[in-house]
């Protein structure tokens, strides 16, 4: 039963920010983040199995769809993917990795659904993927507070 509300919590959140994603309503700096890229590549760290993981980024995809059009949807599903798979695989601290892997899924976002942004604005390109980071990082700090017993369990298990 403990670990019901972490989950819990963790689902709402994700439900949430994805629902801002398809409105206006968070703007910083007038760059609006790419918060399922966020939330994806983020949650791929935390989801053990990748069916949940494809059924949340299914869902995303679902909700990015009715809000704007099939293609970034797809982009995003398949950047959460191999998000998924390339997080699993990289060396080096999960904390890092995400923050690696945010930066290049914004980048390889841009670069498949509108190249000529990543050329005529570079500065905000800069400003989009350095707020999905920060925002990536505090994304992760609350998944590690939430789930802060399985984590602590995984590290003493490696220890063996």
């Amino acid at each position: 039963m403990k670990s019901f509300l972490p989950r819990f919590l963790a689902v709402v959140v994700f439900i949430l920010l994805v629902f801002f994603q398809t409105t206006s309503w968070v703007i910083f700096f007038g760059v609006r983040p790419n918060l399922v890229l966020i939330l994806l590549t983020t949650l791929s760290f935390f989801v053990g199995h990748w069916l949940l993981f494809l059924a949340a980024a299914i869902f995303a995809g679902l909700v990015i769809f009715s809000a704007s059009s099939f293609w970034p949807a797809l982009v995003l599903v398949v950047l959460g993917l191999s998000a998924f798979w390339l997080g699993h695989r990289l060396p080096g601290r999960p904390f890092f990795n995400n923050s690696f892997i945010i930066i290049l899924s914004t980048l390889i976002f841009y670069g498949v659904i509108n190249p000529d942004f990543l050329s005529l604005n570079p500065m905000l390109v800069v400003l989009e993927a350095s707020l999905n980071v920060f925002l990536g990082s505090l994304f992760f700090w609350f998944l590690l507070f939430l789930f802060r017993e399985s984590h602590e369990k995984k590290a003493r298990v490696a220890i063996r």
